[in-house]
């Protein structure tokens, strides 16, 4: 099971129990979540917080880094070219120096 963003609703309690009684009950079932709110993303799932239903519960973090401007290159590249979108070199350019590398940003469809 996959949960993007979910620090959004922070507060829904019931959803911790959900996941701890998954995680505890379905040995093979995967649950992920991500945010781009670390931050509250932890502070909401409480790890290390004795009242939280995941509390003490094994979790693994990945780490996104930025992609140096060569990667954000050809991602955007090889992005529009899957959609059959031909977009200028200046504009990539732009995108580039704008979002600085950052994987959610280049995916965005603002």
């Amino acid at each position: 099971m996959a949960f993007d963003e979910i620090q959004l609703i922070r507060g829904a309690k019931w959803l911790l129990r959900f996941l701890a009684h998954a995680t505890d009950s379905y040995h093979n079932i995967a649950i992920m979540v991500t945010g781009s709110e670390v931050g509250v993303l932890f502070d909401f799932l409480g790890f290390e917080k004795p009242d939280s239903p995941l509390y003490g519960r094994h979790f693994v973090q990945i780490k996104m880094e930025n992609f140096p401007s060569n990667m954000a290159k050809e991602f955007l590249t090889e992005g529009f070219k899957q959609i059959s979108l031909k977009v200028p070199p200046a504009i990539i350019k732009y995108a580039i120096q704008k979002l600085d590398g950052n994987p959610g940003w280049l995916t965005s469809s603002a």
